[in-house]
């Protein structure tokens, strides 16, 4: 349970360091939690002393994971809310951007309605305007946080099995 807390403490840490150091990106972040995830399994894994039966083999592999989760989810919240509050805005412009772009690229917005089906919106403007509106729901702190939430819960089971089927494995083939 302590290497979970130290782990989201040193992801924050980095995250915060690089952001004051002009070099944002969210695919390190990602990174870091799913080599910390591992480490976390692995190392509650690794730590049984006995052959217990699959389940709680499994449920020893997700108490901390499911710690690490609940705390990185939340570090997530508090990041993307008071330490980079300007990342998720940032994120809807350039998503926007891309739309106009397209939109452009494409003969103006007539055209475009045509080759992507019929929309919805009369105009260019409207168009953009709900476009904004869904980005603001799937770009938010609140949504980036559940988003992780969820996608690090399912690997956590994953990884969870894939250790204790190592464990098993190996376990027949190494002697103590």
């Amino acid at each position: 349970m302590r290497l979970s807390i130290i782990l989201v403490f040193v992801w924050l840490v980095f995250k915060s360091a690089m952001l004051q150091f002009g070099y944002e990106s969210e695919r390190i972040g990602v990174i870091l939690n799913i080599l910390f995830l591992v480490i976390i399994i692995f190392m509650a894994v690794r730590n049984l002393r006995k052959d217990l039966a699959f389940f709680e083999m499994l449920k020893a592999g997700m108490r901390p994971a499911a710690v690490y989760i609940i705390l990185i989810t939340l570090a997530i919240f508090i990041y993307y809310s008071w330490l980079d509050p300007g990342h998720m805005p940032g994120v809807i412009e350039s998503n926007i951007d891309a739309i106009e772009q397209t939109i452009d690229d494409e003969g103006g917005y007539e055209a475009f309605a045509k080759n992507h089906g019929p929309l919805e919106s009369a105009d260019r403007g409207e168009y953009l305007e709900k476009q904004r509106e869904g980005f603001q729901m799937l770009f938010s702190p609140f949504a980036r946080a559940s988003q992780s939430l969820l996608a690090l819960t399912m690997l956590a089971l994953i990884y969870s099995l894939m250790m204790i089927g190592f464990y098993k494995v190996g376990k027949r083939f190494i002697q103590e």
